[in-house]
């Protein structure tokens, strides 16, 4: 079963939903989570089979993968869930490989992220069990490669791992909640794995004005480690340091925008440690 959570402009998800019914077999199924977009009849014009939760608001993409989830695990014909991000499109580099993969145990198998130019964006996560950072891996790989996490912009995720109710975690909203998931799925005793055989192209977004994923990527950071590890502080040391260092900076100095994201991720920061201690965050960063 394909699972798809709506999101951004028409031209974006249609292009989106293209993909997965070049790729479909008359045997798959495909459910559109609405979350809040407004041209929902279009869709339904377009692609006539497909099947829709509905729902007027936007529950983040978190909250939406979960709705998704407990679609699929009522449809006991289907073994995986294979997630696209509203803004990606998938192609299949080898339909023998992938189908044989498909017979394979795994938790989680991802595709390669590449954007529209060809240049690799991912090839999976690994966690650096000494600072508990990512590493990320963006070279091409040739063979099937195990990875600690993988990014969930497109994803496939077998049934065995969702019946042992491991979900995403809605408190994240956007950003990390992947390698929550994907660490958790790990933990589980399931192998995560990235293949060359699918692709999956991903827009690329200007980083400068998206002053939101700075927030989130601050605060979520610190959520990963206190959801999978123990977050003492030596940890909190080193993750603050990072930032504080960034003050003393030639681009603190010369760019705007790299403050902009330097104190909008110290915000991030700070909202964390409110929710640690019972608080309300005191500032949501909107996406729009």
């Amino acid at each position: 079963m394909y699972g798809v959570v709506g999101y951004g402009e028409y031209k974006v998800l249609k292009n989106c939903l293209d993909s997965i019914y070049r790729l479909k077999t008359p045997n798959d199924h495909v459910v559109l989570f609405q979350n809040g977009i407004r041209y929902l009849n279009s869709i339904l014009n377009k692609f006539d089979d497909i099947s829709v939760i509905r729902s007027k608001n936007n529950v983040g993409p978190a909250s939406g993968r979960n709705i998704l989830i407990d679609c699929f695990l009522k449809k006991d014909q289907f073994t995986h869930l294979f997630f696209v991000d509203y803004d990606a499109s998938i192609i299949i580099e080898d339909k023998k490989t992938f189908y044989s993969l498909m017979r394979k145990e795994f938790g989680i198998l991802a595709p390669i992220l590449k954007y529209p130019n060809g240049k690799i964006l991912s090839t999976g996560i690994d966690i650096c069990l000494d600072n508990i950072e990512p590493i990320y891996y963006n070279k091409e790989i040739e063979t099937l490669t195990r990875r600690d996490t993988v990014m969930t912009t497109a994803a496939i995720i077998s049934r065995r791992v969702l019946k042992k109710g491991i979900r995403f975690n809605s408190g994240y909203f956007a950003y990390w909640e992947d390698l929550d998931f994907s660490y958790k799925v790990k933990n589980n005793h399931f192998i995560n794995y990235v293949t060359p055989c699918i692709i999956a192209i991903h827009p690329i977004q200007a980083q400068e004005e998206r002053f939101h994923v700075s927030y989130y990527m601050a605060r979520n950071h610190l959520y990963f480690i206190s959801d999978n590890f123990k977050l003492n502080n030596k940890l909190i040391f080193r993750n603050l340091f990072k930032y504080f260092r960034d003050f003393f900076s030639i681009s603190f100095i010369i760019n705007s925008d790299f403050r902009r994201h330097l104190f909008v991720s110290l915000i991030g920061i700070n909202d964390y440690f409110l929710k640690r201690k019972g608080l309300n965050e005191k500032i949501y960063i909107s996406s729009n």
